[in-house]
């Protein structure tokens, strides 16, 4: 089967990582393996200040880029035309901005995969006027172009918003979680000395709410003053971020390894991440699959719960520190819920939710 994911941004060998891109790749790379033909069409972008590869090979996937950073979608969405007649099913991820390709590639099937809804968080990360045009067209075109599409979300939560858009989906929806890869946890690395608090991800103020973490964990410094904080990870408010953490004992890391996340996660004591939007909340299980406990905002998904993790009130930076400051301080209940965070880790697992959207895309063809 040929099949043609289309995607703002893809998978790299470079030294970036995303949820939305790394999902597309780890479901689709072993259809790979099962003699699939995936290619991922996505637009070109800057990492380091440097083009990504207009083509390379991703775990067998061929990945192409068009257009450039400032020019994405109207090159995207033209190669998307010219190729999609050659392919059995077109795949939109929908990142951000909806593509339309409903409009597009009929009458080849098509399935869209939504991660989560961006709703406010459009105006933090575009500003005032590409923000609004980002919430009309998610709010208002998108569940109009898109009613019978069949759809695969990540979480209940997501299932709702499209469920409650003001145009009902007529398609079906099926909940497809992703997975996460186990890492291998090494008995002979020790935990830090000193109460750890890790962080990594996007480095922005606008979903992610990094500088909500800092402000927390200024607090949490206070109380306790031997504890620190680590933060793996690139974004546009870097230097923004380490700007407000002058003073504090915060280890900002940078792009880090698959090899470097593993033995961060396994030196830590405690995973904080207080985004204000996410559609599953990938980084949340793979904490919990070394063992550490979670900390964040309430968005109400069930990725996590409540005896491998402590969510608070959207936005209360207060609350986001005490539940930080609780469990630091209390050895006990951290290693109760170091059981319990390996044990919800273990539900999720990639090759399930590979087999899984093939079945879809042979219920849909």
């Amino acid at each position: 089967m040929n099949i043609l994911f289309v995607s703002l941004r893809g998978p790299t060998n470079e030294n970036r990582r995303g949820g939305a891109q790394d999902y597309i790749q780890y479901i689709s790379a072993p259809w790979v393996r099962q003699g699939h033909n995936i290619t991922i069409l996505c637009s070109q972008e800057l990492l380091d200040g440097v083009l990504l590869p207009d083509s390379e090979q991703v775990d067998g996937i061929e990945i192409i880029r068009v257009g450039s950073p400032r020019h994405r979608i109207i090159p995207l969405l033209m190669e998307t035309r010219r190729r999609f007649d050659a392919t059995d099913i077109v795949i939109d991820n929908i990142m951000g901005f909806p593509l339309f390709l409903p409009l597009i590639v009929k009458p080849v099937p098509l399935l869209a995969i939504k991660h989560h809804f961006e709703g406010k968080s459009f105006t933090k990360s575009q500003g005032l006027i590409k923000g609004a045009i980002g919430r009309f067209l998610e709010e208002i075109m998108q569940p109009l172009i898109y009613r019978k599409v069949p759809f695969v979300v990540v979480s209940t939560i997501t299932l709702d918003e499209i469920n409650n858009k003001w145009i009902k989906p007529r398609a079906e929806i099926r909940i497809i979680p992703p997975g996460i890869t186990p890492f291998q946890l090494d008995e002979n690395i020790k935990k830090y000395p000193d109460p750890t608090v890790i962080y990594y991800g996007a480095l922005d103020t606008g979903r992610k709410k990094v500088d909500h973490l800092i402000s927390a964990f200024r607090k949490v410094h206070e109380k306790l003053p031997d504890s620190r904080l680590i933060i793996g990870g690139q974004g546009p408010d870097t230097e923004m971020l380490k700007q407000m953490a002058a003073g504090l004992p915060v280890d900002f890391k940078g792009f880090i390894t698959e090899a470097e996340k593993s033995e961060m996660l396994q030196r830590g004591w405690i995973f904080a991440s207080p985004s204000m939007t996410e559609g599953f909340g990938i980084t949340w299980v793979e904490a919990n699959s070394a063992g550490l406990p979670v900390v964040g905002y309430d968005l109400g998904l069930d990725t996590v719960n409540t005896e491998c993790s402590i969510m608070v009130e959207k936005g209360n930076v207060s609350d986001l520190a005490a539940a930080m400051i609780r469990i630091l301080s209390n050895e006990a209940l951290r290693n109760a819920m170091s059981l319990s965070s390996k044990k919800n880790a273990r539900r999720f697992d990639w090759g399930k939710s590979s087999c899984n959207i093939m079945n879809f895309i042979n219920d849909v063809k």
